[in-house]
């Protein structure tokens, strides 16, 4: 989310993007070993992926950049300065397909470099319409909300997801066979340090919020929560498998 970058660099930076989804904050005072800090928000939406026209979702999937081409005003490397952003993930697998998102989690470091978000606008209740942003919208049977045509029936458009967190959880641990420490780090430590409230959040440490859920044996359901500190009186919650898989 911030960024401080080296002149030269912001050019490579706009030339890879097709998307608003590279977040950024420039600093000219730096010298010229100032180094971008960067994050991208929902990867591989709106973006391409070409062999021979990268675009944003190809510079995305790399953990360290190639020493070639020419910087501004042709010298240098392209893409001296530019260190490799943190990226964040809607893991529903409707909004990325499956096999880019385990693409996803080869290429970059899961304890480190990807944050997972729900992007959730409605529980999962298919044939459910709600108004959004002024636009109606409609859960499908296979999950995500789409905006609705001006005949009122759902287009290809997704608007969001249908899923928690805890959902995308289980689908870390059964379908890309992550451990339990990846995918907490995933789903709670990374988004934490990429949005500056790791000091709060983020992990159980002494000191932070005391914000813990106790999942059963098969670790499909949340039978306890603590928010803050207290227990929360709440039936258990059966994570969602993915119903279109």
């Amino acid at each position: 989310v911030l960024a401080t970058m080296p002149a030269d660099a912001i050019s490579t930076a706009s030339s890879c993007s097709n998307s608003t989804a590279f977040s950024m904050r420039t600093n000219y005072q730096e010298s010229d070993e100032a180094r971008l800090r960067c994050h991208s928000t929902h990867i591989f939406n709106v973006m391409s992926n070409h062999h021979r026209n990268p675009s944003l979702g190809n510079l995305l999937m790399c953990k360290q950049f190639p020493a070639v081409g020419r910087g501004a005003g042709g010298v240098g490397n392209r893409y001296k300065g530019l260190s490799v952003p943190t990226v964040e993930l809607i893991g529903d697998l409707i909004h990325v397909h499956p096999l880019v998102v385990q693409s996803l989690l080869s290429a970059r470091d899961p304890q480190a470099d990807i944050a997972l978000i729900s992007d959730c606008i409605s529980s999962y209740d298919p044939g459910k319409r709600l108004k959004y942003n002024g636009r109606t919208i409609a859960v499908k049977a296979e999950g995500g909300c789409y905006l609705c045509d001006a005949q009122g029936k759902p287009s290809p458009t997704l608007a969001g997801s249908t899923v928690t967190l805890a959902d995308q959880f289980y689908v870390l641990i059964t379908h890309f066979h992550q451990d339990v420490t990846n995918a907490c780090l995933m789903l709670s430590t990374t988004p934490a340090r990429v949005a500056h409230i790791g000091d709060r959040v983020g992990s159980l440490e002494v000191g932070k919020k005391a914000n813990v859920l106790l999942l059963n044996g098969e670790m499909n359901t949340i039978v306890r929560s603590l928010i803050y500190g207290k227990w929360v009186e709440a039936a258990p919650y059966r994570m969602l498998k993915p119903s279109h898989l």
